[in-house]
């Protein structure tokens, strides 16, 4: 049973380290990824080398950020999935085309079936309609199948599976822009992409619930880039009319509307499913405004090179030309593509992914926002959280008690005799002295030590370690909130732990005595 001094231990490392980590696998134990070219991570290398074709992907200098070679990730080095893996401290994770003949990838920490080229609709629905454009099969649904087949290799039995979905990240994508690309990249009205918008959606919504049918808790659904500012899209539908053009950024106005007519339907059937599903952890990642923050400014991001100009391509003024391609002889490179946001024309550079990465998993851009989610989550299923997971704690509080110890005649907190004299010590301006130390024989000690702050000069009294105590478990003053983590698991015993005094969580009697992480409190 934990003391009360090793307690107070406990909170003083806190407060010489600023945070507390919790040992323990990570928050989710896998990822399981769904999409197109913004998430594969070596699918479509696979397949190329089974139907010998070739893709631009695949070639230099393509991943020569990351590992110096193609990898089949679309981009000059790592994806948003690539960041989040290591976030959370798992391997990255492979492509279902692992092997070039057999359909595997699969990974007790999860598996990756997005597919460079993919489209939410299926192949034979976009191929009727555009019959000079060969799609990808490799649609949504598609995946969702190969998912369903590699069950049984990664988990085995049905019930196994159902706590691997529910212990899983599940990544919906991106996907859908492959869908209207069909359409924008070569000239049609948007209101024809439009007219796609609701069939896209209700393909996702259906995966989703489809997937929460088979026991995924926590589902990260993407919406779609501000696709005004792609260089594809800024070069194949380019106007002589200013007013089509944001002042700001350069992007093109009604390309961004149409983004955003596509965010804001998801938006709302997302909200339909939480109603119905109110134990799912559905989040929806604003990928749109975690974007546009460098398409605002990117001097302040350090993209020097702006925003709009692909770093490898055609040249043009936008450096994209639809015959000359990143990967092309004859196409150019830059020198410094961090420097860039645009990587081909149509991906973005690897730090342009780090940004959005961290804008949607450890900042505001999710809704809810993953960062406050984690801890929580884990808790909530029994799995302990990570050793790079922790809980900040914030020292307003403590600025705000000492400035009342300092300045105030009268202490709410009972420290009349004020925060900065010692109880225990050698005498001096603060009861202080480093050849009279607290336990020496000619030491003073005060009479109420209750009343102090400082017990001998550099550790504080009980009484103050109490209130810190209080002010972290039971109050306001760690990110996030460790009482509010706590409440679900006391609850399943019948306890209002915040109804436990202080000495009540050393007794015997501690209805919450022995929970450890991975089961309740630590």
């Amino acid at each position: 049973m934990a003391s009360s001094s090793s307690l107070f231990l406990m909170i003083l490392l806190v407060l010489c380290s600023g945070s507390l980590y919790v040992s323990g696998s990570s928050c989710y134990t896998s990822i399981i990824s769904f999409g197109d070219s913004l998430a594969d991570t070596g699918s479509l290398k696979q397949l190329a080398r089974i139907s010998h074709q070739l893709y631009p992907c695949l070639l230099a200098p393509y991943g020569e950020s990351f590992l110096a070679d193609p990898t089949g990730r679309c981009s000059n080095g790592r994806l948003i999935i690539d960041f989040l893996a290591e976030s959370l401290g798992l391997q990255l994770i492979p492509p279902f085309m692992h092997k070039l003949t057999e359909r595997r990838g699969a990974s007790e920490q999860g598996v990756n079936y997005a597919v460079a080229g993919a489209t939410a609709l299926d192949s034979s629905f976009l191929e009727a309609k555009w019959t000079e454009n060969s799609v990808i099969n490799a649609s949504l649904n598609v995946q969702l199948e190969w998912f369903k087949q590699s069950l049984p290799s990664i988990c085995g039995n049905t019930s196994n599976c159902k706590n691997f979905i529910g212990s899983s990240l599940i990544l919906m994508g991106e996907i859908g822009g492959n869908d209207y690309s069909f359409p924008l990249l070569v000239g049609e009205p948007i209101d024809e992409a439009k007219s796609y918008v609701p069939l896209v959606i209700d393909t996702i919504v259906s995966t989703v619930n489809e997937l929460i049918d088979m026991g995924a808790q926590t589902l990260v659904v993407p919406g779609n880039f501000p696709i005004g500012c792609s260089s594809s899209y800024l070069t194949t539908r380019s106007s002589d009319n200013d007013d089509e053009y944001d002042p700001t950024t350069g992007c093109l106005i009604n390309l961004n509307e149409f983004a955003e007519y596509h965010n804001n339907l998801l938006q709302t059937k997302l909200n339909q499913i939480r109603e119905v599903h109110p134990d799912v952890t559905l989040i929806y990642a604003d990928y749109y405004n975690a974007a546009m923050q460098f398409y605002r400014s990117p001097n302040e991001f350090g993209f020097t090179n702006g925003a709009l100009k692909a770093c490898c391509g055609g040249e043009g003024p936008f450096n994209y030309n639809l015959t000359v391609r990143c990967g092309d002889e004859s196409a150019t490179v830059c020198d410094q593509p961090d420097t860039y946001v645009n990587w081909d024309g149509v991906h973005l550079t690897e730090a342009a992914y780090k940004i959005i990465f961290k804008s949607l998993f450890q900042g505001p851009y999710t809704t809810p926002q993953f960062s406050s989610l984690c801890a929580t989550t884990a808790l909530q299923r029994g799995v302990e959280l990570s050793s790079d997971m922790c809980i900040n704690f914030e020292y307003a509080f403590l600025l705000k008690l000492l400035t009342a110890y300092c300045y105030c005649k009268s202490d709410p907190n009972g420290f009349t005799n004020r925060a900065l004299k010692a109880c225990c010590g050698g005498e001096g301006s603060f009861n202080y002295n480093l050849t009279m130390r607290c336990g020496d024989e000619l030491a003073t000690v005060c009479d109420q030590p209750d009343t102090y702050v400082n017990w001998d000069g550099v550790h504080l009294t009980e009484a103050a370690y109490k209130i810190i105590f209080k002010s972290l478990f039971q109050g306001p003053y760690t990110t996030p909130q460790f009482n509010s983590l706590c409440a679900t698991l006391a609850s399943r015993r019948g306890v209002d732990y915040r109804a436990l005094s202080y000495l009540d969580w050393f007794s015997e009697e501690n209805p919450l005595k022995g929970l450890s992480c991975s089961n309740g409190l630590t």
